[in-house]
């Protein structure tokens, strides 16, 4: 008998299961520690794997399979956020909003902002701010804003954000916040 035709008819190893692409918890807290601090520039995602010990697509992989999200969008939301936070101080201008959570300039945040959050930031402002308290019935925070009001974690805010969003969240529950 031929060696070769024994062999075949040998079946081949079942392939090997896919492994689970995950970040490892510090490398979660890494990597989202480091887009925070970056935020208002653009974080390269390259130097963030670097950080967490991973190749630039590894990481990007893991980051997705952890999060729910790329690395990218994972940002965008946070500087969303972040945008929130900061509309809420009527003090500060739009534009400068915008630059300080890494947006390249006012027409960019705005298209950004209402393309995600579904107004602009002008009326999402004025919603807030607006002298009858009331919110307009389509007006919706951001879920990560909500998290934050609900948690109350709003540790490095301005004192004014943080009554602001404590007021924001009353009128969200009761429509009409009290005096």
């Amino acid at each position: 008998m031929n060696a070769f035709t024994h062999t075949a008819s040998v079946p081949a190893p079942a392939p090997l299961p896919a492994l689970r692409v995950a970040l490892s918890p510090w490398q979660e807290r890494r990597a989202k520690q480091l887009l925070l601090e970056q935020m208002s520039a653009s974080p390269l995602i390259a130097d963030i794997a670097r950080a967490c010990s991973l190749s630039r697509s590894h990481f990007s992989r893991a980051f997705k399979k952890t999060t729910g999200c790329s690395p990218r969008d994972w940002l965008l939301q946070a500087r969303l956020q972040r945008a929130q936070c900061l509309l809420a101080d009527s003090t500060v201008a739009i534009a400068q909003v915008g630059l300080d959570c890494g947006f390249a300039d006012q027409s960019h945040f705005t298209r950004v902002f209402t393309r995600c959050i579904g107004t602009t930031p002008f009326a999402w402002r004025r919603g807030i701010n607006r002298q009858d308290n009331a919110l307009p019935t389509e007006f919706q925070l951001h879920p990560q804003v909500v998290a934050v009001m609900a948690t109350g974690v709003t540790q490095g805010l301005p004192d004014v954000v943080v009554h602001r969003l404590h007021r924001t969240a009353e009128v969200g529950r009761e429509g009409v916040v009290s005096a």
